[in-house]
């Protein structure tokens, strides 16, 4: 299956939408690595919250998918 989205042609800027994915994977993968590696435990808790939030289940959803 084909994409519909036409490439940018070479030089061209990233679009504002395409800029936001990249650094929203970025924000992602930081998150999660802070949430395995921060020296404290609160910025891991908090790291562990805020990537549930963004995956839509919430720190209360995922508690209770776990009883």
């Amino acid at each position: 299956m084909a994409s519909s989205r036409k490439k940018a042609p070479a030089g061209a800027k990233p679009t504002p939408g395409a800029r936001l994915q990249r650094y929203g994977d970025q924000a992602l993968e930081r998150l999660a690595w802070l949430m395995q590696h921060a020296e404290s435990e609160q910025a891991q808790v908090a790291a562990a919250k805020e990537l549930l939030e963004r995956a839509g289940g919430g720190a209360t959803g995922a508690a209770c998918r776990w009883r």
